[in-house]
């Protein structure tokens, strides 16, 4: 017999090996202290330490440590225990945007000089700050933090030492920088129809979904499964929004314009729909056998009323969602769910979809498969009993989310009939005015229904859907929901044909086209999935760019290049949110664009970011005017937040409006660039 090795007597082809079955060995990995990093173990090391590849800083005592921009190293980082460790005869720390809110933040600028100021304030701080602060504390610190009452004198006395800490070792440094030409323009884009239809889409379908609620990776229902899709990667509602504002689709590269977006959506929010009422049917099918098999035990029989899935049953068939759509398709689903040989859809049920999440998964994971236990079939009767009742909560929650999917999927749908259509002629159920144009009707965003102007403002008055009376459709409304159909705008043709990025961007890259060839542009934008697009975006109008990423070699390197005159790049994106837009001295650029609003977590925040970007270009060495350009969507959440944030928005009926502008001097001052020392206030 022929071994493997052998070649074949027919075909002559050598044959294929056999698989060995003995394992291979792992190597095991190298630990740090045996690749000898600094080379220590080398001759000519040993003989002379300047040797040495990469030195440890620690091994050497400064005269003087100057950490510039120190507000971005954060205290969980690694990098923050380096340079706070670090020996030095004199510690300077520098920032242009230091936080002195409170003394937490105080206490950390004296952490870089080695000075501590005192115990931290569990009730004192930001949300994140607290709950870090919370787990580096050790069980002692724990127990005494609910023992211990801090009074209104110790405060007070903690006010006083950081303000003392201010007084004796900080500086604040005024740079005469109003020699410096700086022109800021506000530019407000109106969205196309079915850019318009999308956002107002995403922004109710959220609301009715719960806007409060944050996207989650841990296990999940359908339900928050459903809701993380339409967040695609965003962590945060307001997230989503503001990436509306700016780009119709962040989630995909194969979309190529709004309108054909709009068809996605439709379809995808019909899908999204009729897998909610499949999961609902599912748990009603659970239901009825659970309530069956309690009717028949001796808990069942001394149960006095109804049960929780009774009472739940009834509130739907009293109109408990307030919505007569809804309503009949619930009625729908118990009936069929009634009959005693109603059987499950196995291929809708939340089991089958982990069972797929758990096969593109490396490690086989066991799947629970419905069965006699999911219908209470190993429960006593008491555990059968309060398992009936979570059930029937559970119910009630898919029957709110299949509530907002229907009024969210008609509320798109009637946008886009009267942006369809031009002269689009409607009746007013509650008046009866028939032949009513697209100039005299308001659509209830709420719930979708709409109909004259008067008759809308009067119900949203009473905190009313304009159906009410006829009883079509209880769901509260009011006047921050009517949208008028003459506001939605028209399709055009020119929307529908090629590839668009949509208005906002294009407006972006227009304004760059329109620029000198010879000034050079900072784009900020906040998030990587925005990025993409607007590096899309720009390179489909033909505009080179350069991006700051990778390691900090990397990102040395692109600076560098930007900043040389050779560099054919005109463009540079930088991430608004991270010390990216910070620190760098970017004058050979004069201009600066904001794509959308910073989503900070306070003011001090955003004001400390949007300060720091302005300042990349008009600092000493620019020879130009500084131009600032911030992009405004009319009506969306882009206002909300500028407003919010105290920017001035002027009248954004203007295209393009000219907000401040500071001018060039006469005669300039022979002292600029001269500093003068002010005092620090602690707030």
């Amino acid at each position: 017999m022929d071994t493997d090795n052998e070649k074949d007597a027919d075909s002559g082809r050598p044959t294929k090996k056999a698989k060995t079955t003995e394992a291979k060995e792992v190597k095991p990995k190298k630990s740090r202290a045996t690749m000898d990093p600094w080379k220590l173990g080398d001759k000519t090391v040993q003989e002379d330490w300047k040797q040495m590849r990469s030195p440890p800083l620690d091994m050497f005592h400064f005269h003087r440590l100057v950490i510039d921009e120190f507000t971005y190293t954060k205290k969980e980082h690694v990098s923050h225990a380096v340079v706070t460790r670090l020996s030095a005869t004199c510690r300077w720390v520098m920032s242009g945007t230091p936080p002195t809110s409170d003394f937490a933040s105080v206490k950390g600028i004296a952490l870089f000089l080695g000075i501590h100021l005192g115990v931290d304030d569990d009730a004192e701080g930001s949300t994140e700050e607290v709950k870090a602060r919370i787990q580096d504390k050790t069980a002692a610190e724990a127990f005494h933090s609910f023992r211990e009452v801090r009074s209104a004198y110790w405060h007070a006395e903690r006010h006083d030492t950081a303000q003392r800490f201010l007084d004796r070792f900080v500086r604040q440094n005024l740079a005469e920088i109003d020699d410096i030409p700086l022109e800021e323009r506000i530019n407000a884009v109106t969205l196309t129809a079915s850019e318009r239809a999308l956002y107002l889409e995403l922004e109710h379908y959220l609301r009715a979904q719960e806007l409060k609620m944050k996207k989650t990776g841990k296990s999940q229902s359908d339900r928050v499964r459903r809701l993380n899709k339409a967040l695609g990667e965003s962590k945060t509602p307001e997230e989503a929004l503001l990436k509306s504002a700016s780009h119709f689709d962040c989630q995909t590269d194969d979309v190529l314009n709004s309108t054909k977006a709009c068809d996605i959506i439709v379809r995808q929010r019909e899908e999204e729909r009729d897998k909610c009422m499949r999961e609902l049917k599912r748990k009603l099918i659970r239901a009825f056998k659970m309530e069956r098999r309690l009717r028949s035990t001796r808990t069942g029989k001394e149960m006095v009323g109804k049960s929780h899935f009774q009472q739940t049953l009834d509130e739907w068939q009293r109109g408990g969602d307030k919505d007569q759509e809804t309503k009949d398709i619930l009625m729908e689903l118990v009936e069929e769910a009634r009959d005693p040989d109603a059987s499950e859809d196995s291929e809708t049920s939340s089991e089958a979809e982990t069972a797929k999440v758990n096969k593109s998964s490396n490690k086989p994971k066991a799947v629970k498969k419905p069965g006699k236990g999911d219908q209470g079939g190993d429960l006593d009767e008491a555990d059968l009993a309060w398992a009936h009742r979570e059930h029937a909560h559970e119910l009630r929650a898919l029957a709110k989310e299949l509530g907002g999917r229907v009024r969210s999927l008609r509320f798109f749908q009637c946008v886009r009939a009267f942006q369809g259509e031009k002269r689009l002629l409607s009746t007013c159920p509650a008046c009866g005015r028939s032949d009513l144009p697209p100039e005299e009707i308001s659509i209830l965003s709420s719930c979708g229904h709409f109909g004259c102007h008067a008759c809308v403002a009067a119900a949203a008055a009473n905190e009313a859907c304009i159906q009410q009376i006829s009883g079509g459709c209880k769901v509260p409304a009011s006047a921050l929901f009517i949208v008028r159909a003459d506001s939605l705008g028209h399709d055009k043709k020119a929307d529908v044909d090629g590839r668009h990025w949509g208005q906002k961007l294009e407006d972006i890259v227009s304004l760059i086209k329109s620029a000198p060839t010879t000034d050079r542009i900072l784009l900020f934008v906040q998030f990587p999935d925005l990025t993409r697009k607007v590096g899309q975006a720009l390179e489909h109008g033909k505009l080179e760019y350069t991006e700051i990423k990778g390691s900090a070699i990397a990102q040395s390197k692109v600076l560098q290049d930007f900043q040389s005159p050779k560099s054919k790049s005109r463009i540079l994106l930088l991430n608004l949110g991270d010390e990216s837009a910070s620190g760098g001295n970017l004058t050979i650029a004069n201009h600066a664009i904001f794509i959308s609003p910073l989503l900070a977590k306070s003011q001090f925040e955003y004001t400390q970011a949007e300060t720091q970007a302005i300042g990349r270009i008009r600092r000493f060495g620019q020879v130009k005017t500084a131009k600032i350009y911030r992009f405004v969507t009319r009506s969306t959440i882009d206002e909300e937040i500028y407003t919010q944030r105290g920017q001035g928005l002027g009248d954004l009926a203007q295209k393009v409006q000219l907000f401040r502008v500071i001018k060039v001097p006469e005669k300039l001052q022979e002292s600029q660039g001269h500093e003068d020392e002010m005092e620090v206030d602690f707030v």
